[in-house]
């Protein structure tokens, strides 16, 4: 063991259950101190030459680490429910897939196609994705992606027309692609 790691050891055995309190003291979640108490330590073993000799310095200078390192969590957090909270709130303006139950015949109809051929009409008109991009999802051609966008539309057509319900799609080619379903 190098003198280095002998200081960080003996730092981290003498003083570790005193930091280890201050950060648990200062968390709404305590087991979220020993995490900072490791993110201390490595900072400690980059800083090692700086860590003073005397006992009393020591736990201090530790302290101050764990203080910045403390500081750091909580604007790491910060801007993580930051983010939530504006993730949450764009997710909220979205549209959303048609869900409600009066719209349950058009669920049903869906499951009539096949896995992929679901994946794709939704991706198309409900994720508004083109052609191209549809195909880089499910790995298929643009064309591929075009002709069973035909036939699953024709089936749709077809399952919701015997249920009395009308389909209006427009052509993804063109710009906004739509579908949506009238009883």
């Amino acid at each position: 063991m190098t003198p280095e790691e002998s200081r960080l050891e003996q730092a981290a055995r003498l003083h570790g259950p005193r930091v280890l309190a201050y950060l648990a003291r200062r968390l709404d979640r305590r087991e979220e101190a020993a995490d900072l108490w490791q993110q201390t330590l490595i900072v400690v073993w980059r800083k090692i030459a700086l860590l003073p000799e005397d006992d009393d310095q020591a736990i201090a200078w530790l302290i101050v680490i764990a203080r910045g390192e403390l500081a750091n969590h909580r604007r790491a957090k910060a801007r993580l429910l930051a983010a939530t909270h504006e993730l949450r709130q764009h997710l909220s303006t979205l549209a959303r897939p048609v869900e409600e139950a009066d719209h349950q015949h058009v669920h049903d109809a869906l499951a009539t196609l096949s896995d992929l051929d679901r994946e794709i009409i939704t991706l198309t008109y409900w994720d508004s994705l083109s052609s191209e991009q549809t195909g880089l999802v499910v790995g298929l051609s643009a064309d591929a992606v075009r002709k069973r966008l035909q036939r699953s539309r024709a089936e749709l057509a077809r399952v919701l027309g015997a249920s009395h319900h009308a389909l209006v799609i427009r052509d993804p080619t063109e710009s906004g692609s739509t579908m949506s379903w009238q009883p």
